[in-house]
């Protein structure tokens, strides 16, 4: 059985993804606090600009933090076509700091190209960072 690929640029990708957290939402904090602070996300793996071959694993580590309580989080690798290869969406209820991990192992790239990583987090305000990051894949 064949798998589908779903073409997408970037930023449509990231759209998605942000209105699917939108969706899983399911009880947000309705306290009345005012929370405009967006969460922050640093970036651990993998860097810019670094290069991956087929069999190679990527690594994707991030430390999301806010000030009151996360609440979602995403993660997911672009090719140059917009094919999102994988992703994964998690929830995070009320932690003030989580790290985020995935791993994708490369396989059947036949030329040098270029995916972006990108990872999301938000909070139970919906306030968001987003961050991304090119890395270059060899056959």
């Amino acid at each position: 059985m064949g798998t589908a690929s779903i073409k997408l640029n970037k930023k449509t990708a990231l759209f998605l993804a942000t209105a699917l957290l939108g969706l899983l939402s399911c009880a947000k904090n309705d306290d009345g606090a005012d929370d405009f602070e967006s969460p922050e996300l640093t970036v651990l793996s993998p860097q810019e600009g670094q290069v991956f071959a087929n069999g190679d694993t990527i690594h994707i580590i991030a430390e999301a933090t806010d000030n009151a309580a996360l609440h979602e989080y995403a993660w997911g690798i672009l090719d140059t076509a917009g094919v999102v290869v994988p992703s994964q969406f998690g929830l995070v209820h009320d932690e003030k700091q989580y790290t985020i991990r995935g791993i994708y192992v490369v396989g059947g790239t036949t030329t040098t190209t270029l995916w972006t990583v990108w990872v999301h987090s938000d909070d139970e305000r919906d306030n968001y960072d987003d961050y991304e990051i090119n890395i270059i894949i060899n056959p």
